[in-house]
């Protein structure tokens, strides 16, 4: 499992929702396991993703671990 963190101006939806996007844009194989305002885990092809988006001032922290799809979670994190 690999953890990755950074901050973003965005809201915790807002990322939420480039996430879903940006994962299911890539056919991964990957479902949707939950969603909510300030999460997405994803699941499935042998891996997982799961992403928390936490709203400090007016920063977003942004956390996401994954088993197995490194390259796409550092694509998206470039995306922001």
């Amino acid at each position: 499992m690999v953890k990755y963190s950074t901050t973003s101006d965005l809201s915790p939806d807002e990322i939420v929702d480039l996430a879903s996007k940006h994962f299911a844009e890539r056919s991964l194989g990957l479902a949707v396991k939950s969603k909510g305002k300030d999460g997405l885990c994803l699941d499935g092809s042998g891996g997982n993703i799961t992403l928390t988006a936490c709203r400090f001032g007016r920063r977003t922290k942004l956390e996401i671990e994954t088993d197995r799809f490194e390259d796409s979670v550092k694509n998206f994190l470039k995306s922001l």
